[in-house]
């Protein structure tokens, strides 16, 4: 299992959600919402993961693998890059970069 934390915003963070919460492989362990925008969690997602709106957090959070940012934004992307540990992976995701996993994984 990979532990992951996810940085997401919008529509797209919200659907990058979805299908990663599906992966086996994939430990989620943190998202973060810098835009502040956490409504969209259920309840029960609430309770599942550790949520926050402070990229702080989440580049703090221990044992984690890799952090998943999929804000598209270049401010977002350069903080974590600074921010987080040497043993931690930075995986900047886009549309066109789910698309092809998705079709590099069969």
């Amino acid at each position: 299992m990979i532990k992951t934390a996810l940085v997401l915003k919008g529509e797209r963070g919200i659907l990058l959600f979805r299908l990663l919460r599906e992966c086996s492989e994939i430990d989620l362990v943190g998202i973060a919402c810098p835009d502040g925008k956490t409504g969209w969690l259920t309840e029960v997602e609430w309770k599942k993961y550790f949520v926050t709106t402070n990229l702080d957090k989440i580049t703090a959070l221990p044992e984690m693998d890799t952090v998943v940012d999929g804000t598209g934004e270049s401010e977002v992307s350069e903080y974590l890059k600074e921010n987080l540990g040497s043993g931690v992976r930075l995986e900047q995701l886009t549309s066109r970069s789910v698309l092809n996993a998705l079709i590099n994984s069969r």
